[in-house]
């Protein structure tokens, strides 16, 4: 243990005051366990309505009387992923049809994927080496097609893009208290998209983004409900006595996207999720949801990248009352590392309600 004095608990004079957080216990629970299939990473699960955190955690956990091993432990397990910013990959493909759809593109925009596209002298390659063929967006989004979303980039305006990421919410902090702020995250400048290959990157979230699974699972509340964000919530209020909420803090929100934008982005991730290959959807539960694997540009001693794996998704499909993000820190793919702890999470809370 650090050197220092021994543990103590003080009690102070009243001890049923406190502070009074949105945190479900049972909720909680479900995202601890489930989440110890992560090495690295974390869970967030938010009420789709209000934005209020009903689960929240982070791998790998520590003891607090064994802080000088948290401490030395290269995992760092004192970090709150959560509130640390990451590359996205392409969960940002939504922010990109939803910036098509507002410029009238999203419907007629059509691209046949051969395995790679050329933007300039750079090529782009597709996960699937053979291609897959001529796709609309709902097909490329499925399929989670680079190439279409990068052609399609080029065809929208850098300073909606941007706007766009903006208006969802990438590039702002996230304040949990006083004294606990999820980062902001980073957005490429106007003058770095002018460069079409940095454009090309941005459109599929590589590149210079990162967003906080914070910001992931805001934006999709957004996407759940009428298209405003709502402010994270993580302190109700307090309590005198324990029973009872005092000073509570109110939920906010703010402009986002339109109400049909907001419900064209639910039917491509309720179409993502419906397809059988999606491992993070249980057999009682209709949802959207969009993953990711993005690329980190760190390489391991056999050459091999890592990858951030990440699930955002919506649940139930008609009436969203859940939104759970998952991130799978150098997990590889989302698929396969986060989908299916987003499948158990998701089942574990709708037989809460049986």
């Amino acid at each position: 243990a650090l050197a220092g004095e021994n543990t103590q608990i003080r009690y102070g004079a009243n001890p049923s005051w406190g502070v009074v957080t949105t945190l479900d216990a049972s909720i909680q629970r479900i995202c601890d366990t489930a989440g110890k299939q992560l090495k690295k990473g974390c869970v967030v699960v938010l009420d789709a309505e209000n934005g209020d955190i009903l689960g929240l955690s982070s791998f790998p956990t520590y003891h607090p009387e064994q802080l000088e091993a948290a401490l030395q432990n290269p995992d760092s397990p004192l970090i709150n992923r959560a509130c640390y910013a990451y590359p996205v990959g392409s969960i940002f493909k939504l922010v990109t049809a939803a910036c098509a759809k507002e410029q009238g593109n999203a419907y007629s925009f059509r691209w046949n994927c051969t395995g790679s596209v050329a933007i300039g002298t750079q090529i782009f390659r597709c996960h699937d080496a053979n291609g897959h063929g001529e796709q609309s967006m709902l097909e490329a989004m499925r399929n989670s097609c680079n190439p279409y979303f990068i052609a399609l980039s080029q065809e929208l305006p850098a300073a909606s893009m941007l706007q766009m990421a903006k208006a969802l919410g990438f590039g702002t902090e996230t304040p949990l208290t006083e004294t606990i702020l999820g980062a902001a995250g980073t957005l490429p400048t106007k003058e770095q998209l002018r460069l079409p290959a940095e454009q090309a990157n941005f459109c599929f979230g590589q590149g210079i983004l990162t967003a906080t699974p914070l910001q992931i699972a805001r934006m999709t509340c957004a996407i759940a409900g009428d298209g405003t964000l709502p402010a994270i919530r993580l302190i109700r209020g307090s309590t005198e006595d324990g029973k009872t909420v005092q000073q509570e803090t109110p939920s906010r929100r703010e402009n986002g996207i339109s109400a049909e934008t907001a419900a064209f982005l639910r039917s491509l991730m309720c179409y993502t999720a419906a397809d059988e290959a999606f491992q993070g959807k249980p057999g009682n539960v209709s949802m959207g949801a969009k993953t990711s694997t993005a690329q980190t540009g760190r390489y391991d001693a056999d050459g091999q990248e890592y990858c951030h794996g990440w699930v955002t998704s919506f649940f139930p499909a008609q009436q969203p009352r859940y939104v759970v993000t998952v991130l799978a820190e150098d997990g590889g793919y989302g698929n396969q590392t986060a989908a299916p702890v987003l499948r158990q999470i998701a089942g574990a809370i709708l037989d809460l309600e049986t």
